[in-house]
C-alpha cells in the first residue's frame, strides 16, 4: 500500500538572536503498510499573513526554490528539521501578525515525480505579544528576609506557558533525557537547562541534539553525559539568582522558581536576576517559544537603630541569664524589662514597613530606656554586616511548599512545632492511582493487557475497523486548445490526496472528441484515469478561462470570453454521462448545447477552453 496521510507541528522560536520556525513531522508511518519512515522526504511551504511566500521548497526541480529535503532521512531518526527557516518580521523586528499557512508534503521514496505524495495544510492565527519581563527585590531587616520575585505577567491569549517538564526517560548509554509529547520547541541546540529533584542527575546541561519519537510520543534531548538511569526529576529552563554584591567571595544563591527568599544576607548592595525560557502551547500543533530576563538591585540599609535595639535586647537577656538561679529578685526584674522590650517589636516592624522614621526613633528610644542602655553598642562599621533581625533570639519561617504541601504551627512557650501534611486532593489522587481499575473495549476497539510492572498494568488499545475511511480526492487543470481535428489536451497543477485508485500520471489518461454528426452536440470523453474501474466516483467540472476567434471583413479577432464584455460567448461545461469506463463533457451556451460547427465554424471558434476537474473516489 502507498502513503495515505501525513501531519506536522510548528513552533515559533522567538527567544534567540534569529527568529525561526521549527517543524516536527508527527506522522504515524508505522500504521501505513508498506511505508518506511526512513524513505520519506518532507518539504514545506510557508505563506506569511501578508500573502508573501516566505519559504518554499515543494518543487526540488525549481532552481529558484529553497534548498530541498528539510527533513530528508531524518524522518526515520529525529523527525525534526534544522531551524534555518526564518519567521517573517516587520520593520520593528517582531513577527507579522495574522494568518500563517503551512503546506507540508511527504513523499514515499526518493523520486517525487513518480512516488506517491501526500499533502497537509495547516493555518495558525498569530497574535502573540511578548509580555514585559519585570522583577522585584525587597529587604526586610526585622525578620530578616531578602526576597527576589519574577513579577512578569506571562498570560497571553488565555495561555500560561511552561518553564519545566517532568522527565519520563533517561539513558546513560545514549546520554539523553526524555519528556512526554512534542516539546521540541522548548529545546534549542546550544541552550542550557537544569535537572532538579532527580535521584542522581541534578545539575546543568548543554543541549547537543533534539529528536521526536512518534511511536512513544516523546521528545528526546541529547547532552554530553548522563550519569544515572533513574527516570525522575524535572527539566527546568529557569534560573533565579541572588548576588551578595557587597561581599566579595560569597557565592550567589541560585534557585529554579519564580520567587527566591533567604534569611541570611548582608547590608549594602544586593542584586537579583532571573532568566526563563518558556513554551506557550496554543493547540492545534502550534506553539511559541520565548526567553525572558530581568535584573534589579537594592541597597540594604538597616538603620543603626536596629543595632541599638539588638544591643538592648541582648544586654537585658544577658542580665537575666546572669541572675537566674542566683538572685530571683534581680532575675525577675530583668525578665520583666525583657518582656516589655520584645512587646515593642511588632510596632517597630510596622514603623519600618511604613517608613515612619519618627515612630522608629521613638520606639527605639523607649526600648533603650527600658533596657537602660546607651548608644555605644559598637555593632556598626563601614563594612557590610550580616543582617540578623530583631524578631527574638532566633526567628524561623516555614512556608508551605506548594503543590499540595500544607504547613501548620503549634506554639507551647518558647517551643514552636511545625507539622507538614499532604493536601486531601493529593491523598485522593494517590488513592485513585492505586485503586483497582478495569479497561474494556467497545465497538471496533480491542483492549489487551500488554505488560505488568509492580502495581502498573499497561493496556494496548487497537482499532479493529477505521471509524472514518479516508477519501481519495484529485483536482487538476485541463487546458484544451484549438478544439478541432488537431485539438490538444494538457493537464497541469495536479493535487492528489490519499492516492488509492486514481492514476497520478494524468498525461496517460485518454481524451477523445465525440460527435456523431456536424450539428449534433460536441462532447469530450475522458477515460483511463482509474486503476480499477468503477462507476461510484463523482466528477465536478468548471471553466476558468476561454478565448474565441471571431471572423470579420478585416480578418479575425480574438475575444477574451472570460471578460465581462464578451461573457455572452461563455461556454458552460457539463458532465452528462458517467460510467465505469469514462465520463463525457458537453458544452452549453445560452441553454443550448454546442455543436462542432459552433465550436470552430466558418465564423470563428474557440481557441482555448481551460477547465478545472475534480474527481472524488
Amino acid at each position: 500500500m502507498a502513503l495515505t496521510t501525513t501531519d506536522f507541528n510548528v513552533s515559533f522560536l522567538l527567544g534567540g538572536s534569529s527568529k525561526v520556525f521549527k517543524f516536527t513531522d508527527i506522522t504515524d508511518y508505522a500504521s501505513q503498510p508498506g511505508v518506511a519512515s526512513t524513505a520519506i522526504t518532507g518539504r514545506i511551504k510557508v505563506t506569511a499573513p501578508s500573502g508573501i511566500i516566505s519559504y518554499n521548497n515543494l518543487d526540488p526541480a525549481d532552481p529558484a526554490a529553497s534548498p530541498p529535503d528539510i527533513t530528508g532521512s531524518n524522518i526515520g531518526n529525529g523527525r525534526v528539521n534544522t531551524t534555518t527557516i526564518s519567521v517573517p518580521l516587520l520593520s520593528n523586528g517582531t513577527p507579522e501578525v495574522g494568518v500563517y499557512t503551512f503546506e507540508y508534503r511527504a513523499t514515499d521514496g526518493t523520486d517525487p515525480a513518480s512516488d506517491p505524495t501526500v499533502a497537509k495544510i495547516k493555518t495558525f492565527t498569530y497574535s502573540y505579544t511578548k509580555p514585559k519581563a519585570t522583577n522585584q527585590l525587597t529587604a526586610d531587616c526585622l525578620s530578616p528576609e531578602l526576597k527576589g520575585s519574577d513579577t512578569t505577567n506571562y498570560l497571553v491569549n488565555g495561555v500560561t506557558p511552561n518553564d519545566s517538564f517532568l522527565i519520563t526517560g533517561v539513558s546513560t548509554a545514549g546520554n539523553t533525557f526524555s519528556v512526554s509529547g512534542d516539546k521540541v520547541g522548548f529545546f534549542t541546540v546550544g541552550n542550557k537547562f537544569d535537572v532538579i529533584s532527580s535521584t542522581g542527575n541534578n545539575g546543568q546541561y548543554a543541549i547537543t541534539g533534539v529528536n521526536y519519537v512518534q511511536s512513544s510520543d516523546t521528545t528526546v534531548v541529547s547532552v554530553a553525559s548522563v550519569s544515572d538511569n533513574a527516570s525522575d526529576g524535572r527539566i527546568v529552563q529557569r534560573r533565579t539568582t541572588l548576588y551578595f554584591t557587597s561581599v566579595p567571595g560569597v557565592e550567589p544563591l541560585v534557585r529554579y522558581t519564580p520567587i527566591l527568599t533567604t534569611n541570611s544576607f548582608y547590608s549594602q548592595l544586593q542584586s537579583f536576576s532571573f532568566e526563563a525560557h518558556v513554551l506557550y502551547d496554543f493547540g492545534g500543533g502550534f506553539s511559541v517559544s520565548d526567553t525572558f530576563a530581568s535584573s534589579d538591585s537594592i541597597n540594604v540599609d538597616c538603620d543603626d537603630n536596629l543595632c541599638d535595639v539588638f544591643c538592648s535586647i541582648n544586654s537585658v537577656f544577658g542580665e537575666y541569664m546572669k541572675y537566674k538561679g542566683v538572685n530571683k529578685t534581680l532575675a525577675d526584674l530583668a525578665l520583666e524589662r525583657y518582656i516589655i522590650i520584645t512587646s515593642h517589636l511588632a510596632s517597630l516592624r510596622t514603623a519600618y514597613e511604613c517608613g515612619d522614621s519618627v515612630a522608629i526613633t521613638k520606639l527605639t528610644d523607649q526600648i533603650k530606656d527600658v533596657a537602660q542602655s546607651n548608644d555605644d553598642c559598637g555593632c556598626t562599621s563601614g563594612d557590610p554586616i550580616p543582617i540578623t533581625g530583631t524578631g527574638a533570639s532566633a526567628t524561623s519561617v516555614v512556608a508551605s511548599g506548594g503543590n499540595g504541601v500544607n504547613v501548620a504551627t503549634s506554639v507551647n512557650g518558647n517551643e514552636t512545632t511545625y507539622t507538614l501534611t499532604l493536601a486531601q486532593s493529593v491523598l485522593n489522587d494517590i488513592a485513585s492511582a492505586t485503586a483497582t481499575s478495569s479497561v474494556t473495549g467497545g465497538t471496533g476497539i480491542t483492549v489487551t493487557p500488554s505488560s505488568t510492572s509492580s502495581n502498573n498494568t499497561q493496556y494496548a488499545v487497537s482499532l479493529t475497523t477505521p471509524s472514518v475511511a479516508p477519501k481519495e480526492f484529485m483536482v487538476m487543470k485541463l487546458e484544451i486548445e484549438n478544439p478541432n481535428n488537431t485539438v490538444s489536451f494538457t493537464s497541469k497543477d495536479v493535487l492528489h490526496q490519499n492516492p488509492t485508485n486514481l492514476k497520478t500520471d494524468t498525461a496517460s489518461w485518454t481524451y477523445a472528441e465525440f460527435y456523431p454528426a456536424a450539428f449534433s452536440p460536441y462532447a469530450i470523453d475522458i477515460s483511463g484515469f482509474q486503476t480499477s474501474t468503477n462507476s461510484t466516483y463523482k466528477v465536478d467540472v468548471s471553466s476558468y478561462y476561454q478565448k474565441r476567434e471571431v471572423a470579420g471583413p478585416g480578418g479575425g479577432s480574438i475575444l477574451d470570453v472570460s471578460s465581462f464584455q464578451y461573457s455572452h460567448f461563455y461556454l458552460t461545461p457539463l458532465v452528462v454521462q458517467l460510467n465505469n469506463v469514462s465520463f463525457r463533457l458537453f458544452f452549453k451556451r445560452d441553454q443550448t448545447y454546442i455543436s462542432p460547427s459552433d465550436l470552430y465554424g466558418a465564423n470563428g471558434g474557440y481557441t482555448k477552453i481551460y477547465l478545472t476537474i475534480k474527481i472524488y473516489e
